[in-house]
């Protein structure tokens, strides 16, 4: 028999017309509550994972009715190829999720992978730094600099040029510098905007807006473009290794733990998703860090597999 609700997501997705199986099912359900809670946080995993459903999900007996006392174990071989299935179609999700992320790369002069930070000189002498998970794309010319972030995050040094215009744009967000130091972040529904010293015009067709040092700038998901500022030093302050969290939320702060887990850290509850987090993390090791913000929050970490981290509510 399945030992734990992962595992009964394989086994009745294999097996929908079971009907022996289902009845197990039910009964495993109505065992404790904490089965019925790990139940409904798999499913949100799976659906997570694969953006829908696990395919025979409405034939499941997932109400506990007619639950009958049967005995018997799956045997050992079975066990292990359904936690094997498990791995694999996991595995392969996160493939389907990483594919979009590698064909932009193909346009990218410059990418980096998980946990990895890169460095460049641009031809015009400014420097740009990336920070993990990020690609980047740029030209230049006798009139013009442009970089495009691709996605992910970039910390600019531009060097001051009055005839050549340096703009970074990100969708459809275009920043415009003569000599400064900012950050550009694109995350999958907003694009953030923070200047560590000296001036930048954003432009989009939210927002057009003059920063100086300590502004940052969030853009996206359909809300109203919004201000605040903060220390300039905080400023990419995963160049140092850190997370610095100021009213972040905890689908912020696991985004940028992501990028330095070697698989994927998963929220599987849309309110933790949304809880405001303030706090210093390492970014060296995403495990720990991701263990304190669980504990702050009444959270707990689920370790799937070594590359697989799910945090939610107790």
């Amino acid at each position: 028999m399945p030992d734990s609700a992962d595992e009964w997501v394989v086994a009745l997705n294999d097996n929908p017309a079971d009907g022996v199986l289902r009845l197990r099912h039910s009964q495993w359900l109505a065992q404790s509550d904490g089965n019925r809670r790990d139940w409904d946080e798999s499913l949100r995993v799976w659906q997570m994972l694969d953006r829908t459903v696990p395919v025979h999900v409405e034939a499941w007996d997932t109400h506990g009715s007619n639950v009958v006392r049967l005995s018997g174990r799956m045997p050992g071989r079975r066990r292990r190829l359904g936690l094997a299935v498990a791995a694999a179609a996991i595995a392969a999700a996160l493939a389907i999720a990483i594919l979009p992320n590698a064909i932009r790369q193909l346009g990218a002069d410059v990418a980096t992978a998980s946990g990895e930070t890169r460095a460049v000189d641009l031809p015009d002498g400014s420097r740009l730094q990336l920070a993990p998970h990020s690609a980047v794309a740029f030209s230049f010319d006798a009139g013009q600099r442009h970089v495009e972030l691709l996605r992910g995050e970039a910390w600019f040094e531009v060097v001051p040029a009055p005839d050549r215009t340096f703009r970074v744009t990100a969708g459809d967000v275009k920043v415009t510098v003569l000599g400064t130091a900012f950050e550009v972040r694109r995350d999958d529904d907003s694009i953030n905007v923070a200047v560590e010293h000296g001036r930048v015009q954003v432009e989009s067709a939210a927002a057009s807006q003059l920063l100086g040092a300590g502004d940052v700038l969030r853009l996206g998901n359909g809300s109203s473009p919004q201000t605040e500022t903060v220390s300039p030093e905080l400023i990419a302050s995963w160049r140092s290794g850190q997370l610095v969290a100021k009213d972040q939320t905890i689908r912020e702060a696991v985004a940028m733990l992501n990028r330095y887990f070697d698989g994927w850290i998963v929220v599987a509850d849309e309110e933790l998703e949304r809880q405001p987090l303030t706090g210093i993390y390492s970014l060296s090791n995403p495990r720990a860090s991701l263990a304190a913000i669980a504990r702050v929050q009444g959270a707990r970490v689920r370790e799937i597999s070594p590359w697989l981290l799910v945090i939610s509510k107790n």
